[in-house]
C-alpha cells in the first residue's frame, strides 16, 4: 500500500484536492468553504487516514511550494499594467502598509497580554501578517519560535482571505486600491490570491503591499520588541 505513495502522490493530491475545493467554493460561495481551508483540511485527514507521512507527501508537493517564487515574481505583470494607478495612489499604498503592519503587531501584543501568553509565543505571532519567508527571519531575530510563526502565518493568511472581503463589504470599502492594500497587508499571499480573483488592480495593490509589509516589518519589529517587552 505504502509503495503506491511515491513523490508524485503529493503533487497530484494537492492539485486534485485544490481543484475540487475551488469548484465547491465557486458553487457555494460559503466563507467557510474557502479553497485553502477546505483543501488543507482534506489533505490532513487523508494523510492521517492513510498513514502517509508528511515527508512522503511533501517530497512531491514541494513543487507547488517552489512555484511560489515564480508566482510572486509574476505579480510584477499586473503591477506594471496598473502602474498608473500605483503612481496616483502611492501615498495610500505606503500609509496603508505602514499602519496595517504596526496595527497588526500591536494587536498581537495587546491580545497576548490580555490572555497571558508567554513572551516567546507572542513574539512568534508578532509577524503573522508578513509573508512567511520574511516572517520566519523576523521571528528568529526577535526571539520567537519560527515553526510557530509559520503556523500563525498560514492561519492568518487563510482567515484573512476568508473574512477580508466580508469585512470590506461590511464597512463599505469599495475602492479597488483600498481593498487590495487591505488584503495584501493583512493576509499576505492568500490575500493576493483573493484580490486577483476580483480584478488586476486589487491584485497588483495587494502584491505590492505584501512586499512593503515585509520590508517595513523587518525594520519596525525589533524596535517594537525593545519598546514593548
Amino acid at each position: 500500500m505504502m509503495g503506491l505513495f511515491t513523490p508524485i502522490f503529493g503533487l497530484i493530491l494537492s492539485l486534485v484536492v485544490y481543484l475540487i475545493a475551488a469548484w465547491f467554493y465557486r458553487r457555494t460561495s460559503w466563507i467557510v468553504a474557502h479553497p485553502l481551508l477546505v483543501s488543507s483540511g482534506i489533505i490532513i485527514v487523508l494523510l492521517q487516514q492513510t498513514g502517509v507521512s508528511y515527508e512522503v507527501y511533501y517530497s512531491g508537493a514541494q513543487v507547488w511550494n517552489w512555484l511560489v517564487g515564480p508566482a510572486t515574481v509574476a505579480l510584477a505583470v499586473p503591477l506594471y499594467r496598473q502602474r498608473q494607478s500605483l503612481f496616483s495612489h502611492w501615498q495610500a499604498v505606503v500609509c496603508g502598509a505602514i499602519s496595517g503592519t504596526v496595527a497588526g503587531m500591536l494587536a498581537v501584543w495587546i491580545l497576548g497580554g490580555l490572555i497571558g501568553l508567554p513572551d516567546e509565543v507572542t513574539l512568534s505571532m508578532l509577524p503573522k501578517s508578513v509573508t512567511i519567508p520574511i516572517a520566519v527571519g523576523i521571528s528568529a531575530v526577535i526571539g520567537g519560535i519560527p515553526p510557530l510563526t509559520v503556523c500563525a502565518g498560514i492561519i492568518t493568511g487563510i482567515f484573512g482571505a476568508m473574512v477580508g472581503p466580508v469585512v470590506l463589504k461590511l464597512f463599505r470599502v469599495r475602492h479597488d486600491v483600498s481593498q487590495g492594500i487591505a488584503l495584501g497587508t493583512t493576509a499576505h499571499g492568500a490575500g493576493v490570491q483573493q484580490a486577483l480573483q476580483a480584478n488586476q488592480t486589487q491584485g497588483a495593490m495587494a502584491g505590492l503591499s505584501v512586499g512593503l509589509v515585509g520590508f517595513i516589518a523587518a525594520i519596525i519589529a525589533p524596535i517594537l520588541v525593545k519598546l514593548l517587552f
